[in-house]
């Protein structure tokens, strides 16, 4: 049987970003993943760093506060570990007329959180960015400091930086866990191959499937379920206009923005199709079309772009759409960090929860995320 202190079984954004936060803790720490990191849904992800959603969204207070420190730390990240994969582009979301004296309120709120955020009426709108077509009437909010973050590229490079550390990456499959067979307070891993880890604790950063593996330790969280039409979305890669796309534009029903060089991503809520994972690819093509044309009738630069590819990502989505981060209350040697905007909330999760680890105290900023709340 072999042994860690820490098992994080999850390679995506927010194992890796725990696993680069416990680096050169003297502890021994096994990241384990299905298949290759950062290749589940941190690829098929549209990866937009940001906080303003969550006001927009009508989120907690909690959740926004996060957010923004979310948006924090993934700059000092980018510090930590410079390199090409954080991109600071900026986001232009549009709304119509009627939504405008509620998108001002929005913007007052985050610029009170210390959030850069500016409003944009019709005129300035249409003077500032003439490479758009919107309706009379439509105004804007501009985050200067919002972006995209290349989850492949982040995760490879943590992956690289680890070699040789405290921290080693590998392939298989959990299909279990033995607390009885073990010491208090830890638990056994099984793995598809017959093999097992002893650890003193495991965390479950699996993303979509992080509650049918919470299940199998015996803990219950409470996620949407993978066929609710609330989980799956639509992420395709298209050519890049002439002369590229500046920034990010969040429309009526598709948000676009830059991608790797020569490509922009869009992504959509599938435009007519019902999709799932097992979406047949034509199926797939189509609504990926139908998401172009449409971003293009606001965009008008991307009529002339085509698609390269399009996939179903899956959002992991807790039943009340905000974070699960903590132990689970009957098997506290098993803790979870589930979230949906992975992207945005991974380098501060990361973060808090190797403090949190590491002391065996509880960090605030984590307590209004716990499992006990849904009891």
């Amino acid at each position: 049987m072999d042994q860690a202190d820490i098992v994080i079984v999850g390679a995506g954004i927010v194992g890796a970003t725990l696993a680069w936060n416990l680096r050169d803790s003297g502890l021994d720490v096994t990241v384990i993943d299905r298949a290759e990191p950062g290749s589940a849904t941190t690829t098929w992800t549209f990866a937009w760093m940001n906080a303003s959603s969550k006001v927009r969204r009508g989120y907690v207070p909690e959740y926004v506060e996060l957010s923004v420190n979310g948006s924090r730390e993934s700059y000092q990240l980018g510090l930590d570990i410079p390199g090409n994969w954080l991109h600071a582009t900026g986001n232009l979301e549009l709304v119509p007329a009627d939504g405008a004296a509620q998108l001002e309120a929005d913007v007052r709120r985050l610029v009170g959180l210390g959030y850069a955020a500016q409003f944009l009426g019709y005129d300035q709108l249409v003077l500032h960015h003439p490479e758009l077509d919107v309706d009379e009437g439509t105004v804007a909010a501009w985050f200067p400091t919002e972006g995209w973050i290349d989850g492949p590229a982040l995760v490879d490079d943590i992956v690289h930086r680890l070699a040789g550390s405290n921290v080693r990456f590998r392939t298989g499959e959990v299909v279990g866990f033995d607390h009885e067979s073990s010491p208090a307070g830890s638990t056994g891993v099984r793995l598809s191959s017959g093999e097992q880890i002893r650890a003193g604790r495991v965390v479950l950063t699996a993303g979509a499937w992080t509650a049918d593996l919470a299940a199998l330790a015996g803990v219950t969280v409470p996620m949407v379920a993978r066929t609710e039409a609330s989980v799956p979305g639509l992420v395709v890669r298209a050519t890049a206009p002439a002369g590229g796309l500046r920034h990010q534009v969040l429309g009526s029903g598709f948000v676009v923005r830059p991608h790797r060089s020569g490509e922009v991503l869009l992504s959509g809520e599938g435009h007519g199709l019902e999709l799932t994972t097992g979406t047949p690819a034509e199926a797939v093509s189509r609504g990926a079309a139908a998401l172009l044309t449409l971003a293009g009738k606001t965009v008008p630069a991307l009529r002339g772009s085509e698609v390269i590819a399009a996939g179903v990502g899956l959002r992991p989505l807790p039943d009340d759409g905000v974070s699960i981060v903590g132990p689970g209350p009957a098997v506290p040697a098993v803790y979870v960090a589930v979230t949906h905007s992975g992207v945005s909330l991974a380098p501060i999760l990361g973060k808090l929860i190797a403090r949190e680890l590491l002391s065996g105290r509880p960090e605030e900023a984590l307590e209004p995320f716990r499992l006990t709340r849904f009891r």
